[in-house]
């Protein structure tokens, strides 16, 4: 018995900061099955034990395409993978399973299991700068987004509808993503007519969106930030212009819920609590509406300059 113990240790592969033990490994396993977050399918679950298993075992160098395809996939002696794709398929599959683990429930463990592509046999891997979650901020699965109504900052009645209607197609857009657990406030609607004199709804959720809309001749300016609650830490904030002479207002209510709602996937990272990169600002000029084709290409408006400009900031 001592000595299949020994082979079973020797058969795990090491990694930079040491070799983590079968039962460790073992451990992790039924973490990653157990959890709610770990979306693959029933016979990925097995797909995943069977390579775990078969490595724990010292038979790293019998997982192959055939036999996962025989013992997982309940296919018989006649497979061919180069006309069955199903391992390739399903191991593609369990790979994107185990990313949304490890940057959800997963996201403090100090062991990770990978797929490398290419291969079936898998790695574990025990990371260096491993950190434990801190109590202060504490990362959601799906992150939560409350989206306030935007506020009119104009006693114009035709801005306030167009206050109304982004904030809207802003949660159409929004409600796409779904990675994100997106709320409407009850006064996110035209008969709520929002506007800066009126008391903000109650914010209920983790990290909130809101809006101003500015009307000032032929100039429209909108403003959006992303708040964390309750430290109020602004992680995200896009200025938007627009010219408004010869511009279709719902075409813009549609474009720019569009170009926010892909602003936010940007800080993705940040949402569920990981360092991201900056995002990258967004950039229409020159003779350029904001209504696009169907190609998705900006349509010309000739001669007349008409720009969106977008400011990206975002606090460090």
């Amino acid at each position: 018995m001592l000595d299949n113990q020994r082979a079973s240790t020797q058969a795990v592969p090491r990694v930079r900061n040491g070799a983590p033990t079968v039962a460790v490994i073992k451990h992790h396993l039924e973490q990653i099955l157990s959890s709610r977050q770990f979306d693959a399918s029933e016979r990925n679950r097995r797909f995943l034990r069977f390579i775990v298993e078969e490595t724990l075992a010292g038979r790293a160098n019998c997982i192959k395409g055939y036999g996962v395809a025989l013992s997982v996939f309940d296919r018989d002696a006649s497979f061919d993978p180069q006309i069955d794709p199903v391992v390739r398929i399903e191991a593609s599959r369990l790979r994107r399973s185990l990313e949304r683990y490890y940057l959800t429930d997963g996201k403090h463990s100090p062991l990770q299991v990978t797929i490398p592509k290419g291969a079936y046999v898998p790695r574990f891997e025990l990371l260096a700068n491993h950190t434990p979650p801190r109590q202060a901020f504490h990362a959601e699965a799906s992150p939560s987004l409350q989206v306030l109504p935007f506020a009119s900052c104009s006693s114009d009645k035709s801005c306030k509808v167009f206050a109304a209607g982004l904030t809207d197609e802003l949660l159409a857009a929004l409600v796409k993503k779904k990675w994100l657990h997106v709320f409407a406030s009850p006064m996110s609607s035209l008969r709520a007519e929002h506007d800066l004199t009126t008391p903000p709804p109650a914010v209920t959720r983790k990290f909130v969106l809101t809006g101003s809309v500015r009307c000032l001749n032929d100039t429209l300016r909108i403003i959006t930030h992303v708040t964390s609650t309750p430290d109020n830490e602004c992680l995200w904030s896009h200025t938007y212009q627009q010219d408004l002479r010869h511009i279709a207002m719902l075409a813009l209510e549609i474009e720019l819920g569009r170009r926010i709602a892909g602003g936010i996937a940007r800080i993705r990272k940040r949402l569920h609590g990981l360092p991201g990169p900056e995002p990258v600002p967004e950039a229409i000029s020159g003779h350029q509406t904001c209504g696009m084709g169907t190609n998705g290409a900006s349509r010309s408006t000739g001669s007349r300059s008409i720009s969106i400009a977008a400011d990206a900031r975002q606090q460090g």
